[in-house]
């Protein structure tokens, strides 16, 4: 008797595949299926076998956070700021520190 696996969540492919599916949805049409599959198809043709480092954030982003946390920090809320802005402790850590040292 074979066992049927779960669908890994985590698949950076089928990520692509839900998430091209669902701008396809959100432009009108009915079934993003097939663009989908012909985007990650297209991905996999150039950047297959690649180390592809995708960012959480850009620079716009970044920046944010750095003003939100320089305006924000009390010097007790550390992890408060870190759960709210969607980081990690340790880039608020970093962000007070280059933020001291500058002053």
């Amino acid at each position: 008797m074979s066992q049927t696996r779960k669908p890994d969540p985590h698949d950076p492919l089928r990520i692509l595949l839900e998430e091209a599916a669902a701008v396809a949805r959100a432009f009108g049409l009915a079934s993003g299926d097939d663009l989908s599959r012909a985007l990650v198809d297209r991905l996999m043709l150039r950047l297959g076998g690649s180390y592809l480092y995708v960012p959480r954030r850009v620079g716009a982003d970044r920046q944010r956070v750095r003003e939100e946390v320089a305006r924000r920090f009390d010097g007790t809320n550390t992890r408060a700021l870190a759960l709210d802005l969607g980081v990690t402790v340790r880039y608020v850590q970093q962000i007070v520190k280059d933020a001291q040292r500058r002053t």
